[in-house]
């Protein structure tokens, strides 16, 4: 249930940013599942650009440049909760008007109690 809130909360934060009819929401997201998220809720007014690859644990991930400039140009940033690294890419890309949102879960493994 709680994971369902955390959905909600970034599905209305994303769709509540105002754009101009031609420019796309810049999203950033830690890890894949979440990026998968912004890209079927902007659809076409949505950049997305996920960070942390398959197979990397987020909180061992290792910043590059190229991770510093895709968040200076964010609108949004959505995570996890297990990136220690996150606030230092923040302040490092010099972006004060990007948001966070969390969305806290076990994205990384399924839920196999059935």
């Amino acid at each position: 249930m709680k994971k369902r809130g955390s959905i909600l909360a970034g599905i209305v934060l994303f769709s509540m940013m105002t754009i101009n009819a031609d420019e796309k929401v810049k999203v950033v997201s830690t890890i894949t599942v979440l990026g998968t998220f912004a890209e079927e809720v902007g659809g076409e007014k949505g950049d997305v650009i996920s960070l942390v690859q398959p197979g990397i644990c987020p909180a061992h991930f290792d910043i590059k440049p190229s991770d510093v400039s895709d968040v200076s140009n964010a609108s949004l940033i959505l995570y996890h909760g297990i990136e220690p690294w996150l606030d230092v890419l923040i302040t490092s890309s010099g972006n004060t008007d990007v948001k966070k949102v969390l969305l806290e879960g076990d994205w990384s493994t399924p839920n196999l109690s059935l």
